[in-house]
């Protein structure tokens, strides 16, 4: 077995780099208002970066892990592009679109969609025992798995009707 740092293997995974860059720019081509996309090796060299994880959103970037979306491609026993297509949904349309949306009022209207919805009250106490270490310490836990269950919802590349309708009663509101 070659190391990670070998550079066969560096080099494997700079050529599987431009096949995700490749599909990002597929799925993303047409798209308005997109945001930057960054597709790293791996997140070893983003500050505060979760290295367990194949994409992120942050300060109106998405950035994607090549070396993690080959591991969870593997591991779920799928395609490496199908991987890269929900999580540009997820990061894109999800993450990104909610704060496009929202701006500084993301916060308040997931707030207000978790006090008056049962369901999603029962969806967020689900995903916080699935995922315990998730945003802990946090004081808006709630409401920070409340925008993941969301983006997790658009990884199909759109909304559900359902959570659009909410959106949209907020916005009239």
């Amino acid at each position: 077995r070659g190391k990670r740092s070998g550079k066969v293997y560096q080099d494997q995974l700079g050529k599987a780099q431009d096949g995700v860059i490749n599909r990002v720019d597929q799925l993303t081509a047409g798209w308005e208002n997109a945001p930057a996309f960054e597709v790293y090796k791996n997140f070893l060299d983003i500050k505060d970066a979760p290295n367990d994880v194949v994409g992120l959103y942050r300060d109106g970037k998405v950035y994607l892990s090549t070396e993690n979306i080959l591991a969870e491609a593997k591991a779920r026993d799928v395609s490496p592009e199908d991987i890269v297509a929900g999580v540009t949904y997820h990061e894109a349309l999800g993450h990104y679109g909610l704060a496009q949306q929202f701006g500084d009022e993301l916060d308040g209207t997931l707030a207000t969609i978790l006090d008056n919805s049962k369901v999603y009250q029962r969806r967020v106490s689900e995903w916080l025992e699935k995922n315990p270490d998730a945003y802990a310490g946090n004081p808006n836990r709630d409401i920070l798995a409340l925008e993941e269950i969301l983006a997790e919802r658009s990884e199909k590349g759109r909304m559900p009707a359902s959570v659009v309708n909410i959106f949209k009663n907020k916005i009239k509101d």
